[in-house]
């Protein structure tokens, strides 16, 4: 009956009452990694992606190897721009099941962004340090005009003395 209480509620959107009933299922270990999935989903979709990782990984403890408990995991970190842990998890799956295709696009997309990502990156660095040679040089060309200036006032004042 919990089972039919919390898709119930999940497909009226009352996600509170989804968390309870699917929660209760949990408790009760009741043997579906799906249950992990949509209570994980009522928490992400009000916003609580930490508390939603926290269930995806007591299912995924479970059932190893759902993948759609690990897809969700993934999309999660994903969202989160978390890429590090994310290219960490897909390693993971990937040692589990090396021939997986999706994992491979994945991984290969995240080595893409990072790569994306760090050569934004330079070339911001690159554009400040120009920036700031530009105005070191500003700076060096005002210094001597300023000392040549200050030369110029000694020297016209040796002459009046």
């Amino acid at each position: 009956i919990y089972n039919a209480l919390y898709r119930s509620a999940y497909i009226d959107g009352k996600y509170d009452i989804a968390r309870k009933y699917s929660q209760k299922l949990i408790e009760m270990d009741y043997n579906d990694p799906i249950i992990y999935y949509f209570n994980a989903e009522t928490y992400a979709i009000e916003g609580d992606t930490n508390k939603a990782l926290e269930v995806i990984g007591v299912g995924r403890e479970k059932f190893s190897n759902d993948k759609d408990l690990l897809n969700y995991e993934l999309n999660i970190y994903l969202k989160q721009g978390r890429s590090d842990v994310l290219l960490n998890k897909v390693n993971e799956a990937l040692a589990n099941d090396p021939d997986n295709r999706t994992l491979i696009y994945v991984r290969g997309n995240i080595y893409d962004k990072n790569a994306a990502d760090k050569l934004s990156a330079l070339m911001k660095a690159t554009d400040e340090a120009d920036k700031a040679r530009r105005k070191s040089k500003a700076s060096a060309r005002s210094f001597s005009l300023c000392w040549s200036v200050l030369c110029s006032v000694i020297t016209t004042s040796r002459n009046i003395t």
